[in-house]
């Protein structure tokens, strides 16, 4: 799956279908986790929804001025990848919304600046936004 940041722009709301369509994806399914790791790239998505659904596990996840404080996955799946984003060279993309069945709005890059692996809970990271207005975007239709 190739990843083009060049087709998004920082602000805008997108969809997962719609995301699926601007990188040629054959389904949206391969975007339907919160953290997306497409194979043979080094380009890592998280995709955050703070007020979650009642019935989805309720992670711990905030965007607050320019940093994003998030939980990783239960199993612990990305945990290794998302902590040494950086070392490898991946690029972290931030795609956000606050209620779930919103569109995300995008973020750009992110860079991992502190995290805590725990046991029995889901580690939590923070992230800081790299986009140069460092501020919460307003989604534009």
């Amino acid at each position: 799956m190739q990843i083009d940041r060049r087709v998004l722009a920082l602000g805008k709301a997108y969809d997962r279908p719609e995301l699926a369509r601007l990188w040629k994806l054959e389904g949206w399914q391969a975007l339907a986790r919160g953290i997306v790791t497409p194979r043979d790239s080094n380009t890592i998505i998280l995709f955050v929804t703070a007020k979650k659904q009642q019935c989805m596990e309720q992670y711990k996840d905030s965007l607050n001025n320019d940093t994003l404080d998030m939980e990783g996955e239960s199993n612990h799946l990305h945990d290794e990848r998302l902590a040494k984003s950086r070392e490898a060279g991946d690029t972290v993309l931030l795609f956000f919304r606050e209620y779930h069945h919103a569109p995300f709005v995008y973020y750009g890059q992110v860079d991992l600046i502190d995290w805590r692996q725990r046991q029995g809970a889901p580690s939590c990271f923070s992230f800081k936004l790299l986009d140069a207005s460092g501020r919460r975007h307003q989604a534009t239709e």
